[in-house]
């Protein structure tokens, strides 16, 4: 069995958080592992943008993951655009938040196994899984699972 995973933003963020080295130890993990079967790394723009606006020393080194990852990109279209939207009516994040509804439309339409995050505040939480499941219901997609690296699956 094979696992199309969407990783955002903070997952690459994470391995340069001087005050959590197991967390940065275990984002090492993670990402090593995935890089081989049987998983498919993903990225949308959002990963993109997010990473063109940190520091400079911190956006070569981010640069540098993303690239070592090699993951798969998902432009955004109409379609994410609007299930983002979505999202946002359904409040699922603050307006300033707007690319964590981005991120998760992204995962949705490409259809992809999970999107795996640290963000337990705006994502990897059960009242944020619950509204994206009710969204994703009422437009008729089907629910992704939105995982912390904690739950990607040893193979």
């Amino acid at each position: 069995m094979s696992f199309r995973l969407y990783v955002d933003t903070s997952v690459f963020g994470a391995l340069f958080d001087d005050e959590d080295p197991p967390r940065v130890d275990l984002t090492g993990i993670v990402l090593r592992r995935l890089r081989a079967a049987p998983f498919a790394a993903f990225i949308g723009t959002p990963v993109l943008e997010e990473i063109s606006i940190a520091p400079p020393r911190l956006r070569v080194a981010l640069e540098r993951q993303v690239k070592s990852l090699a993951p798969t990109l998902i432009e955004e279209e109409p379609e994410s655009l609007r299930l983002a939207e979505a999202y946002m009516a359904a409040r699922l994040v603050p307006p300033q938040k707007r690319n964590d509804a981005r991120h998760i439309a992204l995962a949705t339409v490409a259809d992809l196994d999970a999107l795996v995050s640290w963000n337990f505040r705006d994502m990897v939480n059960l009242k944020k899984k619950r509204i994206v499941h009710s969204v994703n219901v009422k437009f008729g997609y089907r629910l992704i699972d939105i995982i912390s690296p904690l739950e990607v699956p040893y193979e």
